[in-house]
């Protein structure tokens, strides 16, 4: 729904596919503008994502606050507001788990979840590599 507000907004889906390929998918700036509307190009600073490593888009600067390869992707807005995690699970050796969770560190509201079709379009493309 348009400008539904929530304060943490977490979406959950199964991924046919190894969490080693969903990962380095979602991680891959050149993918973001494929399942996440309203993102139309992005980039990175690093060649392979890192604690540190900047991401930057039409919406924003999100520096990389959390990486564990293959479990778990968080980026937080270069002015510390805004936190969205990606955590990866392998439900067994050919798919994942993938839960998206958003939210405002002062836990206001927010505005513009992401729609609810972005997570079917991400399975969608992951599935067809």
């Amino acid at each position: 729904m348009k400008n539904e507000k929530v304060k943490r907004n977490t979406l959950e889906i199964e991924i046919d596919r190894p969490v080693g390929e969903v990962f380095a998918y979602t991680t891959d700036p050149s993918h973001t503008h494929e399942w996440i509307e309203g993102i139309p190009h992005e980039t990175v600073d690093t060649v392979s994502a890192q604690v540190g490593s900047v991401y930057e888009h039409d919406l924003g600067r999100l520096v990389v606050s959390a990486f564990e390869q293959d479990s778990v992707f968080e980026l937080t807005s270069d002015d510390g507001t805004y936190v969205v995690r990606y955590e990866y699970g392998a439900v067994n050796d050919t798919s994942t788990n993938l839960r998206y969770v958003e939210w405002h560190v002062d836990g206001s509201e927010l505005s513009d979840p992401p729609p609810r079709t972005a997570p079917e379009q991400l399975k969608h493309l992951v599935e067809q590599l």
